[in-house]
């Protein structure tokens, strides 16, 4: 919340003023007033907060219940639980909460900082003159060009999804690391090696598959087979994991 207020404060607080008391003078000029879409946090790829925003989204994603499932294991909640409930109904509620607080804490800040935006600047259509960068070699671009709010909120869904796996990676991670500290930064190291390795291979289009990147609105999401892959290996491939192993570990 508060990289978001202070995007706010950084890139709109002192120059929307001036940017209302010019739209006179661009519409004459032909030039394309500035819009919501362009300006909040998630609009644009050059300002700092929205980029560190979405580097650092999945230490946010981890926090709220991952950090407290590696507790319950190691001070003997657990025998405890599982001598009054099913092992496998405990599992599977501790993987759901995990996944929506994840998903919560990362959405909700964006939401907050769009919502404020939509109270400082106009909403008009994006348009190629503005020099938006969502174009036709993203996912639905066609849609950002016609009904941009639900374009937002396809990303916020997206988003959404990806911090509930961020936190569910970690959750997994708790069953085989001995250090709290190591299941709760894997999925940002992770995060920041990804995008790493994509600026390393010097195609200018690789890094859009870092989830630092295709999580952007303002850039888009290039392809179904990237989101699905994420999702099979993030999603998936974790849970089971996480479920296979709460069910054979050996807690007494």
């Amino acid at each position: 919340m508060s990289i978001s207020i202070i995007h706010i404060i950084h890139n709109l607080v002192g120059v929307v003023g001036y940017w209302n008391q010019a739209d006179e003078v661009w519409i004459n000029s032909f030039i394309y007033p500035e819009t919501v879409f362009s300006h909040w946090i998630g609009g644009n790829t050059y300002n700092i907060e929205g980029f560190l925003y979405f580097m650092i989204f999945p230490i946010l994603a981890v926090l709220p219940c991952s950090a407290g499932f590696y507790d319950e294991i190691k001070d003997g909640y657990f025998k405890q639980v599982f001598t009054r409930c099913c092992r496998s109904d405990f599992l599977i509620s501790k993987y759901l909460v995990t996944f929506l607080m994840g998903g919560i804490v990362i959405v909700v800040p964006l939401i907050l900082n769009l919502m404020i935006c939509m109270t400082m600047l106009q909403s008009l259509v994006p348009q190629e003159i503005a020099g938006k960068l969502v174009n036709a070699s993203v996912l639905w671009y066609g849609i950002y060009e016609t009904h941009p709010y639900m374009y937002l909120l396809i990303f916020f869904v997206l988003e959404f999804v990806f911090g509930g796996m961020m936190a569910c990676l970690s959750l997994m991670l708790t069953w085989f690391s001995d250090k709290k500290i190591v299941a709760l930064l894997f999925p940002f190291l992770l995060n920041i090696f990804i995008y790493s390795v994509c600026m390393m291979t010097g195609h200018p289009d690789a890094v859009k598959y870092s989830p630092v990147y295709f999580l952007l609105p303002a850039i888009g999401c290039p392809s179904w087979m990237l989101l699905i892959g994420y999702l099979i290996v993030l999603g998936g491939v974790s849970g089971y994991i996480f479920f296979q192993t709460g069910k054979k570990t050996d807690l007494y």
